[in-house]
Parts: C-alpha cells; sequence; structure tokens
C-alpha cells in the first residue's frame, strides 16, 4: 500500500499548507520513502488541498 502525507519540516501538515508531499510504501510492519516533491498547491490561489490531492491520485 502507497499513503502520501503532506509534510512540513518533518511534520504533517494539512494538504493546503504543506511544503511537500511525501509518499511511502508500506509493507506489513515496514514503511519506506519512495518518491517526496514540491506540494502544488503552494502555487494554487483557491481550494489548495483539492491541489495536492489531486497530485497523489496519479501516483
Amino acid at each position: 500500500m502507497k499513503v502520501a502525507l503532506p509534510v512540513t519540516d518533518n511534520h504533517i501538515t494539512g494538504p493546503g499548507e504543506a511544503m511537500e508531499i511525501h509518499i511511502y510504501e508500506i509493507i506489513n510492519s515496514e514503511y519506506k520513502l519512495i518518491d517526496k516533491y514540491e506540494n502544488p498547491a503552494l502555487k494554487a490561489t483557491m481550494t489548495r488541498g483539492i491541489y495536492m490531492l489531486k497530485s497523489i491520485i496519479i501516483i
């Protein structure tokens, strides 16, 4: 299973405010960071959280 987390300074934050998106793969009880990228919501003018969520759907 893959999980996407909105992260700022190693803390989970809201999808519209986070500086980066971290994608983790979870297998059994082990997890591994497989990707991270700048949050596209930072460039949006409204409904910023939706931009972050749309960016993870294609992963």
